[in-house]
């Protein structure tokens, strides 16, 4: 019914083992596992491909293309991966079910996404507890505010197809594939949708990204959509990493704040 098509450097031996280690846990429906050798920014450099993004953001755009390529010799529902991710013990149930309630009208369905809005942290943190107190999931339509991120997606099979022909029509790379993949969706010529919570999430040593430049801000939203995770309990499960970088970055004359934000946050919770 899925087959993964997962994009790893060959010089990656290291997030390779790591992912596969945890899905012979986690693929508990035991799809296909495929891998897909990333395209590499020299690679990008003697292509002398055109346009503004760096080599690095060049090499993952074209290496999200070849794996939805390869992902074509399957006339079923393929799931896209960076190397940089992880499942958990209800990844592969909350897919499956997600691939029933998908039809030929959504193209692309998020595994998981950032949100660079505080605003819709607080919202999907809320929403996120209102639905684990039921042990259930959704499929929510793209919220009409930026999102980013393009580490865990599913693709029916006349997606595949219709994301390489808007490609093969692109003069220049102009955006990063996440973005492009967004421009694509906002004006009509994909129709997309997320799981939430996410059933599959970034690899807590993957906080830092290697497309771009780190900042304190995109760590933290990083963090978080970890722990939007299905399985994760944001409330109980401490990441030892990012306690250090919070002791680190953390200004202390926020805490009166910080409290007063947790107690609004927490008192729409139905928590035990």
């Amino acid at each position: 019914m899925l087959d993964i098509y997962y994009i790893n450097l060959d010089a990656r031996n290291d997030r390779r083992s790591q992912l596969l280690a945890n899905l012979s846990i986690f693929n508990k429906a035991q799809w296909k596992i495929h891998r897909i050798s990333a395209i590499s920014s020299e690679h990008v450099q003697e292509a002398a491909l055109l346009g503004p993004l760096t080599l690095p953001e060049k090499a993952c755009f074209l290496s999200h293309l070849a794996a939805i390529k390869s992902s074509q010799q399957s006339k079923e529902f393929s799931l896209i991966l960076e190397d940089d991710v992880q499942f958990s013990k209800n990844s592969t149930s909350v897919i499956e079910q997600t691939i029933n309630l998908m039809d030929e009208s959504i193209d692309v369905v998020y595994a998981e996404i950032g949100f660079p809005s505080a605003e819709l942290m607080v919202h999907y943190f809320q929403l996120k507890y209102f639905l684990m107190n039921k042990q259930e999931f959704r499929l929510i339509d793209i919220p009409p505010i930026n999102y980013f991120g393009a580490t865990a997606y599913i693709l029916n099979s006349l997606a595949k197809e219709k994301i390489l022909k808007l490609a093969d029509g692109l003069d220049q790379l102009n955006l990063p594939f996440d973005d492009q993949l967004q421009k694509w969706i906002r004006t009509g010529k994909l129709k997309a949708k997320f799981i939430f919570p996410f059933p599959v999430t970034l690899a807590p040593d993957s906080i830092i990204s290697n497309i771009r430049r780190p900042t304190i801000e995109h760590m933290a939203i990083n963090q978080f959509r970890i722990s939007m995770g299905f399985d994760y309990d944001a409330l109980r499960d401490a990441d030892e990493k990012f306690e250090l970088f919070f002791d680190q970055h953390h200004k202390k004359e926020l805490d009166p704040f910080s409290r007063i934000l947790s107690l609004l946050i927490c008192s729409n919770l139905n928590l035990k």
